[in-house]
């Protein structure tokens, strides 16, 4: 039998043959006589598993073939841009929600409004303050207990939760534009009741709380969430106020503004909001359902880097005061603070427009984007493949190019 060179499955086995002194030839052969025994590495500890060979076999168009370990380690090697990783937990919805056919119909429908709006305002392009997107997340002090270095054996506590559980928490409603200007912010309080010294009370009747900036709406749930009543009463003629207000900072009076909403039950099945925003010249868009990960752009640049700024503020607020609490309305002027501090610019919020395809418009949104559409690629080998691995295998070869030389050589 043709005796050809030999050596270790992947790189990091060679590296752990070479620091143990053990030949590399003597490993290998070692693996191949295991060939039905999962091949393991260790990894600080843990094992690093291969996935079931005839899984990946059948996976791969390759129905009925008897894979072993050794052979998935031959398809590896053979195709470099194929790599083991770890899969995604993805729900089934989510999944279903990703698909080309919904979010190409998204698209039609978002060409057909704007060219609507440009049409009902004489205009021959969108201004992109004209273009908005809300959405809502939640914000609380209770985060975990963070990395410190410590001696071996001793607990040193750092850090202390704030008055009990530490779950003081409100909803921050917040809406960006493709364009400069920076909407004011909605908070969700959590509670029944409001602190009436915490109330500033205007001479035409309104009421804002002193830690709020002015222009910042306000509401108390129960549980500091959105519900129905508050979306239909005071998130609504909130959002209306703030419009108008952008179209005279911005000379866009009496033109019309897209407004992208997610799937939320409150955000587009209120009859009653949808009547006032139309009223209003309020163009309401609802993304399909479980893509705002993709679709929705503050989902896509906005919330990943607010949120990372206000961790790392509360993690320094617990250590530089441990067991202060810290109530509601300070979360809530600290939260204020620091989404100043990342909207200056409006450059987060431009870059979700286009990330999303909202603005610029990219109507081949779907077709540039097929990676986020799919949830796994199968890789599909051909017969000439096929016979390739085998050859690999029957002779124990590393290289791809010498196991086509030897099916050329047979074949000749």
């Amino acid at each position: 039998m043709l005796k050809l060179p030999t050596g270790p499955f992947s790189e990091f086995q060679r590296r752990l043959c070479q620091d143990k002194g053990v030949k590399e030839e003597a490993a290998t052969r070692a693996m191949i006589e295991k060939d039905q025994e999962q091949p393991q590495s260790s990894r600080g500890g843990r094992l690093v598993s291969y996935p079931d060979p005839n899984r990946v076999a059948a996976a791969y168009g390759m129905q009925g073939f008897k894979a072993t370990y050794r052979w998935l380690a031959g398809l590896l090697r053979c195709y470099p841009e194929l790599a083991k990783r770890r899969s995604q937990a993805f729900q089934q919805l989510r999944a279903g929600g990703m698909n080309a056919t919904q979010i190409s119909e998204y698209f039609t429908i978002l060409q057909k409004v704007i060219d609507e709006c440009l049409t009902a305002d004489d205009l021959m392009e969108m201004d992109p303050n004209l273009i908005a997107n809300l959405d809502e997340t939640n914000i609380t002090q209770d985060i975990h207990g963070g990395l410190i270095i410590s001696k071996r054996g001793k607990w040193d506590v750092k850090k202390v939760r704030n008055k009990g559980s530490g779950k003081s928490r409100c909803t921050s409603v917040n809406v960006i534009s493709a364009g400069d200007y920076i909407y004011d912010s909605f908070l969700l309080l959590e509670g029944q009741e409001v602190d009436k010294k915490q109330i500033v009370r205007h001479p035409d009747g309104r009421e804002d709380l002193k830690c709020l900036k002015e222009g910042t709406g306000w509401a108390m749930t129960p549980c500091g969430y959105m519900n129905d009543e508050t979306w239909d009463e005071k998130v609504t003629p909130w959002i209306i106020n703030q419009v108008n207000k952008m179209r005279e900072a911005t000379g866009n009076q009496n033109k019309h503004v897209i407004l992208v909403l997610d799937g939320f039950g409150s955000h587009c099945y209120s009859w009653k909001s949808l009547h006032k925003m139309a009223d209003a010249k309020i163009k309401v868009i609802k993304m399909p359902f479980h893509t705002s990960s993709a679709l929705q752009p503050l989902d896509v640049a906005v919330f990943k880097v607010l949120k990372g700024e206000w961790w790392a503020f509360v993690d320094l607020y617990q250590l530089a005061m441990p067991g202060e609490a810290m109530s509601k309305y300070d979360l809530c002027k600290w939260f204020q603070v620091i989404w100043e501090k990342i909207m200056e610019g409006n450059e987060l919020a431009r870059q979700g427009m286009k990330k999303s395809g909202l603005y610029p418009f990219n109507s081949k949104w779907v077709v540039e984007n097929k990676d986020k559409l799919t949830i796994s690629e199968s890789f599909t080998c051909t017969e000439d493949d096929l016979a390739v691995l085998a050859v690999a295998e029957e002779y124990d070869i590393q290289s791809e190019t010498v196991a086509r030389d030897i099916i050329t050589d047979i074949a000749h």
